[in-house]
């Protein structure tokens, strides 16, 4: 009769490999970055985001009613503008006439 040989026992001295590791195959090569990965790299890359000298017109045509005075920043509204000016410049007051585009 034959002999069973239990999983993880060697192949009788003249294989390192243990049977289970005949039984399921070889590992295969592990992918650096998925498809996901490089599809969202490919689109980032690719895709206008509104920066740079193409962008330029773009943000100077905003529905910006107030600049920053200290950093010339824009926005949107007083409430931002105060918002802003709390967390970026919290040592200075705000004057919002003189913050008026």
């Amino acid at each position: 009769p034959r002999r069973r040989k239990r999983k993880g026992a060697t192949c009788g001295g003249t294989c390192s490999e243990s049977v289970f590791q005949q039984e399921m195959g070889g590992k295969a090569k592990p992918t650096k970055h998925t498809s996901k990965e490089i599809a969202k790299k490919v689109f980032e890359a690719n895709v206008n985001r509104g920066g740079g000298a193409g962008g330029a017109a773009a943000r100077q045509d905003a529905k910006c009613g107030f600049k920053c005075y200290v950093c010339l920043c824009l926005q949107p509204s007083e409430k931002s503008l105060q918002i802003h000016f709390e967390a970026k410049h919290p040592k200075e007051t705000l004057d919002i006439e003189r913050a008026r585009a």
